[in-house]
């Protein structure tokens, strides 16, 4: 198995890959593969843990053994190092996005701050611990924590002609997982006019995500929806350890998908999972806007957008990817989410209640299978793509092998008459899972 998962290398920080010889060999990897395209530098940003000052020297280590530059910006986003890795550089966050300590990982960005292709990060995998140093030919080391700067100065010019004004009369609740956003989101969204009440935002290198965040559903998001009532604010605001999806206390990723598609300019389409709500679909069809479908993950979703040619596209779980920059960014989205609503004069509970009249009922079903493979087996897949043409616009099913939990077939169906579309497709599909 490869190092790579599904959005970079992850685990236990101090056991390889999330180690020194894991980031040396990294970085020698990026620079090898990179080098030979012309690419002279890696822009190199981190999360607050602990470990995180570690693996960034070692990746910054491993590019210049082999002659590439690196420019380490500090603390500050993953979807910063997207934005400021330019068509001449890569980009590596050091973060393990939501999860606690003690994990830690490296996700990288190509040219431009663009998404690795699997076909990529398999290569990167193989080149890994077969690159030797080249002693005649280290790259240079520069610190830029200036630039953090220059990403704040986008985010703010994303907010319209009139940024100190755009939330006057807002009263906003934010919570910053200690993470990265600690340091830059109470003062960027007081910049914009909001009254700001912060939470979590002292990291101390062990606190990332600890009962708090974007992720958090058990004790953090309900904490922070708590805090907006005794606040009589008007939006809690939640981002994960490294800022690249948002919780808008009141809505999920359908909700803000669907209020983003409530633009002047009405997107061409909009590109979402295969985990999305009916509801959303039928929605952006009653706004003459096409919905297209993509395997979970904000990879998938960005590969849907440029397939089709859109600038919207997100997961449920609050990753979002926007025409002012490729890749999730819960900051961004969340000064964009509450641009639409300041101007719309709707409430989160209208906007939430406007989507709620679309919204059909969802059933997810554990079937314990014998073989998981079966999912791939030709009649298992005739069989679905039946139930897709029966039920056409009616209804939703998906089935997929379980990720966690290898003798488990994950069943969800989506409709009006939820009990019997799952009553059918279990009719269907267990006999030949082979389900008891």
């Amino acid at each position: 198995m490869g190092r790579f998962r599904t959005d970079g290398i992850r685990g236990e920080s101090g056991l390889y890959p999330v180690d020194r010889q894991g980031g040396t060999e990294l970085g020698r990897a990026l620079g090898e593969c990179y080098g030979e395209q012309g690419i002279g530098s890696a822009v190199i940003v981190e999360d607050p843990r602990a470990t995180s000052d570690e693996l960034a020297k070692a990746i910054s280590l491993g590019v210049r053994q082999v002659g590439m530059d690196s420019e380490r910006i500090g603390v500050a986003p993953t979807p910063a190092v997207a934005y400021l890795t330019g068509e001449d550089q890569i980009g590596v966050s050091i973060t393990a996005s939501h999860c606690p300590m003690p994990d830690n990982g490296m996700k990288v960005f190509g040219p431009g701050g663009m998404k690795l292709s699997v076909d990529t990060e398999r290569h990167i995998d193989g080149l890994m611990g077969t690159v030797p140093i080249r002693p005649g030919e280290y790259g240079r080391s520069t610190v830029r924590r200036d630039r953090v700067n220059d990403y704040v100065d986008f985010l703010r010019s994303t907010a319209g002609p009139n940024p100190d004004t755009l939330f006057s009369g807002m009263r906003l609740v934010i919570d910053t997982a200690n993470g990265s956003a600690s340091h830059i989101a109470p003062g960027l969204f007081e910049s914009l006019g909001a009254q700001v009440v912060a939470l979590n935002n002292q990291p101390d290198g062990h606190n990332i995500n600890k009962d708090c965040g974007a992720a958090d559903e058990e004790v953090g998001l309900p904490y922070l929806a708590a805090r907006v009532q005794a606040e009589s604010a008007d939006a809690g605001i939640a981002f994960d350890g490294d800022a690249d999806r948002v919780a808008i206390t009141g809505l999920d990723g359908d909700d803000l998908l669907y209020i983003l598609a409530h633009d002047a300019t009405k997107p061409r389409g909009v590109a979402g999972t295969v985990m999305a709500n009916l509801g959303l679909e039928r929605a952006l069809a009653d706004m003459d806007i096409p919905f297209y479908r993509a395997d979970v993950g904000d990879r998938n979703v960005l590969y849907k957008m440029r397939e089709h040619g859109l600038d919207l596209g997100g997961e449920q779980s609050g990753h979002v990817i926007t025409e002012h920059l490729m890749t999730g960014d819960g900051m961004l989205t969340a000064i964009q989410v509450m641009k639409r609503v300041g101007e719309s004069g709707l409430s989160i509970e209208g906007w939430r209640r406007k989507l709620d009249a679309y919204r059909v009922p969802q059933r997810n079903i554990n079937l314990v299978v014998p073989d998981q493979a079966r999912v791939g087996h030709p009649e298992v897949v005739e069989a679905i793509d039946e139930l897709t043409e029966h039920y056409r616009d009616r209804a939703h099913v998906l089935v997929r092998a379980s990720g966690t939990q290898k003798d488990v077939v994950r069943v969800m169906v989506q409709a009006d008459d939820v009990d019997a579309v799952l009553d059918d497709a279990l009719g269907r599909l267990s006999p030949l899972l082979g389900v008891a």
